[in-house]
């Protein structure tokens, strides 16, 4: 999906303008190896959004989306300039820069906007399904930090079940390889399960290689939850 992959494709641009580098050898000066790649401008590059498609951004709402369109022209613009072959000028970075950071700050508010609200439909639908086997429930918020979206809270959801309580916590949206993650995990014993995001969708994994996973629901998350408890 472009939407996807644009996402996908600024978040690795701005990884670009602040790498981070490690090594496995004390005597690898990583600060220099940063400041070499942050001087590259390696995010300064048309591919960083080859994949935007304005059709797929009518939900931001005519003046976002609008601006973002701005934005985007405007950085593609800047980066044709570039010669391949050669490094971004200091003035080539100058005027994309403003561009790129609107089109970062949509990206990261459409992201964070997302997922905020699909955690949170999860977690009332899993409340609800709680409440409904009389397993009473309890919230508590979490704070998160992630790259690229930066710091938010979700809440955490606390239920017994059978004597034994269980918690559904939010990891976070980039968890690799999915489009979100939660923990569905028994207390204090801490097996678990991962409920996860692909994308509009929820699934719940097995607790052994045997299961496959199941999709979100009612029954899935009951049967889930019976089975953690009396692992406990």
């Amino acid at each position: 999906m472009a939407r996807d992959e644009f996402i996908a494709d600024v978040r690795r641009a701005v990884n670009f303008m602040a790498p981070r580098v490690e090594a496995d050898s004390p005597f690898t000066d990583t600060s220099y190896i940063q400041k070499m790649l942050r001087g590259a401008y390696l995010w300064l590059n048309p591919k960083v959004v080859e994949a935007f498609q304005p059709e797929d951004y009518t939900d931001l709402g005519e003046g976002a989306r609008n601006a973002m369109i701005k934005a985007v022209d405007e950085f593609r613009r800047v980066a044709a300039t570039v010669k391949p072959s050669e490094p971004a000028l200091p003035e080539q970075r100058d005027a994309a820069l403003l561009p790129f950071t609107q089109i970062v700050k949509t990206v990261q508010a459409m992201v964070l906007d997302d997922w905020v609200s699909a955690s949170t439909t999860l977690l009332a639908e899993a409340e609800g399904w709680a409440k409904q086997q009389d397993w009473p429930t309890r919230r508590f918020s979490k704070d998160i930090t992630e790259d690229f979206i930066g710091n938010y809270r979700l809440d955490k959801l606390i239920y017994s079940v059978e004597g034994a309580q269980l918690a559904l916590i939010p990891l976070g949206r980039f968890a690799p390889g999915t489009d979100g993650m939660f923990d569905l995990a028994v207390m204090p014993a801490y097996d678990s399960v991962m409920v996860v995001r692909k994308k509009d969708r929820w699934f719940i994994h097995p607790l052994s290689q045997e299961e496959g996973r199941q999709d979100w629901s009612k029954e899935a998350f009951v049967n889930k939850s019976l089975q953690l408890a009396r692992l406990s």
